[in-house]
């Protein structure tokens, strides 16, 4: 398959917000991807999501799609994201889009990246990311799990975003998007 892609790993999450953990782990990927690879930093979203599903998996994601931990919309994410794309000037190796739940939506991701995907899966100290890795292995994909040593916690930067706590959020999060989260 000379000059064409080869694996998309796959980075999604809610990113809410994107902070230097995902930077630490994005900046990984880029030393461990083929020159022809791609990297797709994918928001997962309610949008598309309309099958409801009973499992252990899904019950914990409904939590972490609770408005409250979802302070910022997609446009602001997806600002975001590509900014951190601008920022690395990684020569269109790094992708970014809007998913469905994967575990609401993995058949309509599997038409849109229909080959050789990889998810990318944070190994640090959360219970949720096992269970991640725990359902994409069940459902046949292939999960890279990339150290994550910042110990940093989307709730927490919440916490402080949500208590107008501008310079702690701020030193958890990438330089480049300081301008991004708090606007008004």
């Amino acid at each position: 398959m000379e000059g064409g892609i080869m694996k998309y790993y796959i980075f999604s999450g809610r990113f809410q917000p994107f902070h230097n953990g995902h930077m630490q782990i994005l900046k990984s990927l880029l030393r461990i991807v083929k020159e022809n690879d791609v990297i797709v930093l994918a928001i997962s979203t309610q949008a598309f999501s309309d099958t409801e599903k009973n499992s252990e998996f899904t019950n914990i994601t409904n939590q972490h799609y609770q408005e409250e931990r979802n302070p910022w919309n997609y446009l602001i994410v997806l600002e975001a994201i590509n900014t951190i794309i601008q920022h690395l000037n990684s020569d269109n190796r790094i992708l970014s889009t809007l998913i469905p739940r994967p575990d609401l939506g993995l058949e309509q991701i599997k038409l849109w990246f229909p080959s050789n995907r990889v998810w990318i899966i944070p190994k640090g100290e959360e219970n949720f990311d096992d269970l991640k890795e725990k359902f994409f292995l069940n459902q046949g994909e292939d999960v890279l799990r990339i150290s994550d040593m910042s110990k940093i916690s989307g709730w927490e930067l919440r916490k402080f975003y949500y208590v107008k706590d501008v310079h702690s959020f701020n030193k958890f999060i990438p330089e480049c998007l300081k301008n991004i989260y708090y606007k008004d």
